[in-house]
């Protein structure tokens, strides 16, 4: 039982790995896609790398500021909905019952 359990984490920690790569080869695809598309301004003059990466840099802390906005929206959903709903979602009879 234990070596079957030990086998089964090794193989979701190789799993995580891979799913890892993968990954970072889409948010490597992602930053150059947009340090591309910020090259040039929308009058096309070309831009600095220095104005490319401030401008990537800006953007990704934005984003993270949105995903925290996001986390907290949902923390707030779920508490008001744990409190809204006194019985236990599976306990609420449907209407095939």
């Amino acid at each position: 039982m234990r070596g079957n359990l030990n086998d089964k984490l090794e193989r979701l920690i190789t799993l995580q790995e891979q799913t890892n790569i993968r990954l970072d080869k889409v948010t490597a695809l992602l930053a150059g896609n947009q340090l591309l598309t910020e090259c040039i301004d929308p009058t096309g003059k070309v831009r600095t790398p220095d104005e490319c990466a401030e401008i990537v840099v800006e953007g990704f802390s934005a984003a993270l500021c949105l995903m925290d906005e996001l986390e907290q929206r949902n923390k707030q959903y779920q508490y008001q909905q744990s409190e809204f709903f006194l019985e236990e979602l599976e306990e609420i009879p449907t209407k095939q019952d």
